[in-house]
């Protein structure tokens, strides 16, 4: 992720110090999605996504669409999928 942000040419904003309020957000975010964080005064997003796209493109692809808004992203994570695939199909047969 750093050699895609070096390549775009991005720039690293400092944070602000102090607590972050965060909005959820799926990976898809609507213009109205991103406008009301803005409406409330939430800056930062926490992402979810699917662990199908999982990939540094599709990350980057998220944050360049929410700071795009003039907003941040805190986070990018998984949407609390605790067990793998096959850990949920060995589950369910000794079961």
């Amino acid at each position: 992720m750093l050699a895609a942000s070096q390549a775009s040419g991005a720039t690293k904003t400092p944070w602000l110090p102090g607590i972050k309020v965060a909005m959820q957000l799926g990976a898809n975010p609507s213009d109205e999605d991103l406008q009301f964080m803005q409406q409330v005064g939430v800056n930062y997003a926490a992402v979810s996504v699917d662990r199908k796209d999982d990939n540094v493109a599709n990350f980057v692809r998220i944050k360049t669409r929410i700071e795009s808004a003039g907003l941040r992203v805190w986070n990018i994570g998984h949407d609390g999928e605790s067990q793998s695939g096959r850990d949920r199909v060995e589950s369910a047969r000794a079961g």
